[in-house]
């Protein structure tokens, strides 16, 4: 979440920085220091836009991983009769689509901007 809050404030300087490179060129000074400025700030937040979506994949992996391992467990719990209603494989393709749906809710970018900590 933190990474976030910085990506934001990164990109709410970049109009600041461009604000300051527009008077440095009507006041016919260097350019050198507010392009470097605006540069380094473009690239922080590339950075750190990238590292906040890794951390989100990642938390997302974990939790899938963690459901996808209880679910096959009470699948696997479940009295033998329970396998005589079903087809073979129909638990597994069932918990398979539906942690992987799971997943895709919790790594989008929706999700991690309405709801920013999981746990």
């Amino acid at each position: 979440m933190s990474v976030g809050i910085v990506s934001s404030g990164l990109a709410l300087l970049q109009p600041l920085c461009v604000n300051y490179l527009l008077h440095a060129i009507e006041q016919s000074q260097k350019l050198v220091r507010p392009i470097a400025v605006l540069a380094l700030l473009f690239v922080a937040g590339i950075v750190l836009d990238g590292l906040g979506s890794n951390m989100a994949n990642r938390l997302a992996a974990k939790i899938v991983f963690d459901k996808r391992s209880n679910l096959i467990t009470c699948i696997l719990g479940l009295p033998v009769q329970e396998y005589d209603k079903r087809e073979s494989g129909d638990y597994v393709s069932t918990v398979i689509s539906d942690t992987n749906e799971l997943r895709s809710a919790l790594s989008s970018d929706f999700f991690s901007l309405k709801w920013p900590r999981i746990c």
